[in-house]
């Protein structure tokens, strides 16, 4: 085994049995696996399964385990990569996506997200998460908060937390804006009483 490090990582979320973990079609050699979860029985010959033995409660849903590991990720994989890349378990690697992320690298773009094409405005995709996911309509109401008290449309959000497709520069300026988003979560989402 040589040791070649990678200057790529995609990082893909697994919370509480919500999705499966789908294998790429084609593996990229100049990428790095990650799939972060709170199962220890997921294993895989291409991801690198880092168990989060701190989400081990039943007082959150996986919507909200997945939230907290998006804007925490760095506390668990290595941080020496010049671009990260989330995606929403749901996606299923077809293709090379080292182009990608050297069309950025090139580019110097330190930041892009993608959503699915047929996304429905975020404030209904909420309510749609309370009928069919039973999210706690608390949130709902936070989301609201959260859009007034930074003069958002609530209307007009395009689904900056729930994004299919999150590239991240590894740079201060990024990693300062992904923990300023977690301590936003912190602050309007109070996990540990979302089931009271």
């Amino acid at each position: 085994m040589d040791n070649k490090t990678n200057k790529y990582a995609v990082i893909t979320f697994l919370f509480n049995h919500y999705d499966l973990l789908r294998e790429p079609l084609v593996i990229d050699e100049d990428i790095d696996y990650y799939c972060l979860t709170d199962d220890a029985n997921i294993t895989s010959e291409t991801w690198k399964c880092i168990y989060i033995s701190e989400f081990d409660t039943n007082d959150l849903t996986g919507i909200q385990k997945t939230y907290m590991s998006k804007y925490s990720f760095y506390k668990y994989i290595p941080t020496h990569y010049e671009y990260f890349i989330c995606i929403d378990a749901s996606i299923e690697i077809k293709g090379n996506i080292s182009e990608i992320l050297d069309y950025y690298n090139n580019n110097n773009i330190d930041f892009g997200i993608a959503v699915h094409p047929f996304r429905i405005r975020y404030i209904d995709e909420y309510r749609e998460w309370i009928r069919s996911r039973g999210l706690n309509n608390v949130y709902l109401e936070m989301f609201e908060k959260y859009c007034k008290d930074n003069n958002i449309s609530s209307s007009d959000f395009s689904g900056l937390l729930e994004c299919t497709v999150k590239l991240f520069k590894n740079t201060k300026q990024i990693t300062d804006f992904i923990d300023n988003v977690y301590k936003t979560l912190l602050k309007y989402c109070n996990f540990a009483d979302a089931n009271d």
